[in-house]
């Protein structure tokens, strides 16, 4: 995979967590996070097996269970002394099992840089996100090491975000008062409902493969004496104006999310 530009210039050990599902972390992981990370090594899916999608999205990495810490655990080593970067996916299906490892697996849980946290407006994932932040951090993670990412988000929402997420917000005041910092939680770290993601599923194709696309609509277009033909193209060229826009939205996103890592 080529690497986007990216503020970050060395390779980074990154989770993306959630104790709910639902919430974008694969695809915010796999189209957002790792096409940026500086000498992507791998990406490492952490789930129950009864709950492992039938086509990850790519990079497609190694799927170990909640209960395989060891095995993952030497494989982080292994990157990280090679100075490679990992990209981690916790699952949600086994929550529990996942809080237990890390607790036991101190090298897992002390090797990543930052655990990325994709929050959605509902009310049982505002909840759990609240329950993630603060089971991370009795279990010795740093705050600042906690990066949430407000995702799903309606755009008619724009301007009401500190509403929308005020528990969000009250936990990371409480948290500062408590411990003299806290984890990121920015209105700059949001991403807006699009509807490319659903329009690339019925194509069957990933953001990466459409971006890729440098295929000239217009000529084409042109060209075509074909209405039905010339209706397929310009759906195409939509789909990637669609993509490029997104792309860049991840650029900002990401940049706010890792500022100061």
């Amino acid at each position: 995979m080529k690497t986007r530009n990216s503020s970050l210039k060395d390779s980074k050990m990154i989770a993306v967590i959630n104790k709910t599902g639902n919430v974008g972390k694969t695809t915010i992981g796999s189209c957002m996070i790792a096409p940026r990370l500086p000498e992507l090594a791998m990406v490492v899916y952490i789930e129950n097996t009864n709950h492992i999608p039938n086509q990850l999205p790519p990079p497609i990495g190694v799927v170990y269970g909640a209960h395989e810490f060891g095995d993952v655990e030497s494989e982080l080593l292994k990157v990280s002394k090679k100075g490679k970067s990992c990209l981690i996916d916790f699952g949600a299906s086994d929550f529990n099992t996942t809080m237990d490892m890390l607790n036991q697996y101190t090298e897992v849980k002390d090797c990543v840089d930052v655990f990325v946290i994709p929050c959605t407006p509902g009310k049982k994932e505002l909840i759990d996100t609240q329950v993630t932040i603060s089971t991370l951090i009795d279990l010795g993670v740093s705050p600042e090491r906690i990066r949430v990412l407000f995702n799903q988000v309606m755009l008619r929402d724009k301007p009401n975000l500190k509403r929308l997420f005020f528990g969000i917000f009250n936990l990371q005041h409480e948290t500062m008062e408590k411990y003299g910092k806290s984890f990121f939680a920015s209105v700059d770290a949001t991403m807006f409902q699009a509807e490319i993601f659903k329009r690339l599923s019925d194509l069957g194709m990933s953001l990466e493969e459409v971006l890729a696309d440098d295929t000239n609509y217009e000529k084409e277009i042109l060209e075509e004496t074909d209405e039905g033909k010339q209706y397929a193209l310009a759906k195409r060229m939509s789909i990637r104006g669609l993509a490029v826009n997104t792309d860049k939205t991840f650029d900002m996103v990401f940049d706010a999310l890792m500022e100061g890592i």
